[in-house]
């Protein structure tokens, strides 16, 4: 199985889980987007509808939001002026709180996984092997672009 199967697959049983459903088997995936879906109609005309916004810090959580929404049958937006980072919905609080958020944090929490061990494999690979960390220096004066001897030292200079 490829590595990206395996992202596929840990999504799915992410939506799977969230559906409510026992265990995991592919032919469980379509009956738990049906659940969530019918969720999300039953919540339409719920009391609690308002409008919502997520920050998304970056593209890759913004796709996953967007797609989120599509698949759900529900509509992202923004107004003029607000920041790309910004996407609202309007929707039943319970559904954002039980479901949307959950999934949105499951799903982008192993995506990002997923995309650093692809970043630090393609970078030990093209750029220079890993291990990757800054130095923390104590916090002191110096003068201006020089360095203290214990400093230096830490550094390896």
């Amino acid at each position: 199985m490829t590595a990206e199967q395996t992202l596929i697959d840990a999504l799915r049983i992410i939506e799977v889980q969230q559906a409510g459903l026992p265990g995991y088997n592919p032919s469980q995936v379509q009956e738990a987007q049906q659940r969530i879906v019918a969720c999300c109609q039953e919540s339409a005309t719920a009391a609690d509808i308002g409008e919502f916004g997520f920050t998304v810090p970056d593209h890759w959580s913004q796709l996953l939001l967007h797609a989120l929404l599509k698949r759900y049958g529900l509509k992202g937006y923004r107004f003029k002026g607000q920041r790309r980072s910004t996407v609202m919905v309007r929707a039943s609080k319970r559904l954002v709180d039980d479901v949307l958020q959950p999934l949105f944090v499951a799903m982008s929490q192993r995506l990002n996984e997923y995309f650093c061990e692809v970043a630090k494999a393609v970078l030990d690979a093209a750029v220079s092997p890993g291990p990757y960390h800054l130095a923390v220096l104590p916090n002191h004066e110096h003068g201006q672009g020089q360095l203290c001897a214990e400093c230096a030292r830490r550094l390896g200079l």
